[in-house]
């Protein structure tokens, strides 16, 4: 049996595996944007991308790889500047954990196939 599985994030939301849904079910993990003060936008996107490709980069599952891209643009809407001067990877993976507390996993009632 195969296993697939759809992550998302946005503001709201808290969740188990995605990957535990064989491919008769969808599964949505909802990863909710982490509390931020809001400085500036710009480059918020850009950091989302860019926490999501070092997490899998070094082999994390598309879930976690999602919460360090929702770390990077908490990070990115803190500074003044597009991308952050203080932005590091230890800070990135603090933010991850936290994203991944408040992760909840929705099941969908229709099939990834008839997609």
């Amino acid at each position: 049996m195969r296993w697939k599985c759809i992550c998302y994030s946005s503001a709201g939301g808290s969740c188990s595996n995605p990957v535990s849904y064989p491919t008769h079910h969808a599964a949505v993990c909802h990863l909710p944007a982490l509390p931020a003060t809001v400085v500036n936008c710009s480059g918020a996107g850009d950091c989302l991308v860019a926490g999501c490709l070092f997490a899998l980069a070094r082999g994390l599952p598309a879930e976690q790889a999602l919460a360090h891209g929702v770390a990077a643009a908490r990070e990115a809407v803190h500074s003044s500047s597009n991308v952050p001067a203080a932005l590091h990877a230890g800070a990135v993976r603090r933010g991850a954990g936290a994203a991944l507390a408040r992760q909840r996993l929705l099941e969908l009632p229709f099939s990834i196939a008839d997609c």
